[in-house]
């Protein structure tokens, strides 16, 4: 079988973070894919009803139609052909159980954020037949190392967003992880003072959407954390935990903004 191009596939990505959507859409762009974005379940439904999609990759926790029951309402459609596309779930939660669901569902497969471009290939190899490229990221596996040893960043993220995303836009990255981390810890010190687990999974998952966009590990690994015991309801965990963002979130601010200034120096003249 002839293997397919790059340029001739249509990617659906659906996530409800629009920094997510921006840095993933444009990582497979500078790969040569066709990709169109929507931001949550329902209108990306209505979207593959008009255009027609070779893969759908979605995050699943999003606000109004969510990834699981995007996943569900395609299977169970008349049109076959439409009920069968692929389906790629998106998550950063690396349980099994959370991938047994998505497999239930009707996802063929399961990718753990951070992304890595060359696992999507990969992944397409298998799913579409699509021609396997020369791998363009180093086999460096900061994030999967001990515990203690957990870097701020995995730089590799940060590098690809250099490159597939202008600077004007790249440069804006560190303010808008500022908002939104202010707005997490809102969240997040509202919920622990009403002791409800829901809002703090909430807002605990927001941080970590911000953190895994912009390869955050150490801060990925603790939002994670959070978002976990908060629906376990395990109470006696959660405060040490949620004492130790702010520090570890401006630890990371701070890591970011010196790399993008160094990345800036040796990349951008004038």
């Amino acid at each position: 079988m002839t293997a397919i191009a790059p340029v001739q596939i249509r990617i659906l990505l659906v996530d409800d973070d629009p920094t997510g959507r921006d840095v993933a859409s444009q990582r497979l762009r500078s790969r040569g894919y066709r990709v169109h974005v929507s931001e949550e379940g329902r209108s990306a439904l209505a979207l593959l009803g008009r255009e027609p999609f070779d893969v759908v990759f979605t995050d699943i926790r999003m606000p109004g139609m969510d990834g699981l029951t995007l996943a569900r309402e395609l299977r169970g459609l008349e049109d076959r052909q439409l009920a069968l596309i692929p389906l790629v779930a998106l998550t950063a939660d690396p349980s099994s159980e959370n991938s047994e669901e998505c497999l239930a569902a009707g996802f063929d497969a399961v990718m753990h954020k951070p992304l890595r471009l060359d696992d999507i290939q990969e992944l397409l190899v298998g799913l579409l037949g699509v021609e396997r490229m020369p791998g363009r990221e180093a086999d460096r596996e900061s994030n999967h190392t001990r515990e203690e040893s957990i870097p701020l960043l995995d730089e590799q993220v940060l590098e690809q967003i250099c490159q597939a995303l202008p600077w004007e836009r790249v440069c804006q990255f560190p303010d808008l992880f500022t908002q939104t981390e202010k707005r997490a810890a809102r969240e997040l010190a509202v919920a622990q003072q009403s002791g409800d687990y829901a809002a703090l999974a909430k807002g605990a998952h927001l941080l970590l959407g911000a953190a895994r966009n912009l390869g955050m590990v150490a801060l990925m690994r603790l939002a994670s954390e959070v978002e976990i015991l908060a629906a376990e309801g395990a109470s006696d965990k959660l405060d040490e935990r949620v004492a130790r963002i702010p520090a570890l979130g401006q630890h990371s601010l701070e890591a970011m903004k010196g790399w993008l200034e160094r990345w800036q120096r040796s990349n951008i003249s004038g």
